[in-house]
């Protein structure tokens, strides 16, 4: 069961990388395999700091970007706004590329139902959300994935999501974009997660959906 969680956030995090550096991630089934494997270690590389080596660093970096400020059930991470309602914890994305003056992307979160460290994305179900500005390509291959089958198109919150629900060891998930502000916004849900559930048609997660903004 951990591997199979462990793939899913491997896959997810392939794609968000590839997106945010403008490539496009339909390429070859060995090819994603392959850059799966590297995605994965690189966001392990990027979050193991060597206090002896690079604490100055960390430190500065630590200090340039705040965590997202929490208000009550609201959330601010200084580029977007959102609100995640009572059981839901809120985890920063890791800034694995290094494109940011912080430690964590201000552009991407993890919304967990139930928990509220990094560790709990391997434990709960969770939607991460990655906001991508206008210039940024996202771009995402169903044949990376298995038991595909296409979501139609679901307002919620004045957006218009459209995507896919799929299976990737066995873990269901789906992924959806929605256009706004000139940009775009990425969804990817681990429906099923340590004995709980979610679902797109859920009340509190619709209203996660619908209670994002872009500063």
């Amino acid at each position: 069961m951990e591997i199979r969680k462990a793939i899913i956030i491997a896959a997810a995090a392939l794609t968000a990388c590839a997106a945010m550096a403008g490539c496009s991630s339909k390429d070859s089934s060995s090819s994603k395999k392959s850059d799966t494997v590297s995605s994965a270690a690189e966001v392990s590389a990027a979050e193991s700091v060597p206090a002896e080596s690079t604490a100055s660093e960390a430190e500065s970096k630590a200090e340039s970007q705040a965590a997202p400020k929490a208000d009550g059930n609201s959330f601010d991470t200084g580029k977007l706004t959102f609100t995640a309602p009572d059981g839901w914890g809120i985890v920063s994305t890791p800034d694995s590329l290094k494109k940011y003056d912080g430690k964590t992307n201000p552009y991407s979160v993890y919304i967990i139902k139930g928990g509220k460290e990094d560790s709990d994305v391997l434990k709960f179900p969770y939607i991460w959300l990655t906001y991508y500005p206008p210039g940024k390509n996202y771009s995402v291959s169903k044949a990376f994935y298995e038991n595909v089958k296409d979501i139609a198109p679901t307002e919620i919150g004045g957006r218009t999501w459209e995507g896919f629900s799929f299976e990737s060891a066995g873990t269901p998930a789906l992924t959806l974009t929605a256009p706004d502000a000139e940009g775009e916004w990425a969804c990817t849900m681990v429906l099923e997660n340590g004995g709980s559930k979610i679902a797109l048609e859920d009340a509190d997660v619709q209203e996660i959906l619908a209670g994002i903004a872009v500063k």
